[in-house]
């Protein structure tokens, strides 16, 4: 469900903030990347409801232990907000 359904005037948003950080692996060949140790951070949402995007983080915490490379970590928050709108001039 995204923020279009069922959204309300004044209804907080939620969203998913997924960072994933591997360790490098010096047996790894250099043309692959993974000999370097690095991070990338994904954000899911925005949600009207947690639901959607706690389902996000379990989801790649998931994947990643089904992976355990023993290289990399997952981890997740959910940020919500108030959203103060106003109109767009045109």
């Amino acid at each position: 469900m995204t923020a279009r359904d069922d959204m309300k005037i004044d209804s907080p948003l939620f969203r998913a903030v997924i960072t994933r950080t591997w360790r490098a692996n010096p047996d790894a060949p250099e043309w692959s990347g993974r000999h370097k140790s690095g991070s990338v951070t994904y954000v899911y949402g925005p949600y009207v409801t947690p639901g959607p995007a706690k389902a996000w983080i379990t989801r790649e915490k998931n994947e990643a232990a089904r992976r355990d490379d023993g290289l990399s970590t997952v981890t997740g928050v959910i940020e919500t907000c108030q959203p103060a709108w106003a109109p767009l001039e045109s």
